[in-house]
């Protein structure tokens, strides 16, 4: 049980580690989630962000950030 649960913990770590080096250094906010090009400008969720051009184009079809 406690081996698994170290597996665990150094995949969520990996994670982390990952969005770390994604963040930019204009904002500090993680690339954005859809393009995966520009730095996210609004939060999406705990660990997604999406960027204006991005957004825009979600609130044209239809889908509205709350």
């Amino acid at each position: 049980m406690t081996e698994q649960r170290l597996t665990e913990l150094e995949v969520r770590v990996a994670e982390l580690e990952k969005a770390v080096g994604l963040t930019t250094a204009e904002n500090h906010n993680p690339t954005c989630a859809c393009c995966k090009e520009q730095p996210g400008e609004y939060e999406l969720d705990d660990t997604g962000w999406i960027c204006e051009d991005c957004a825009q184009y979600m609130n044209d079809l239809g889908n509205e950030i709350d």
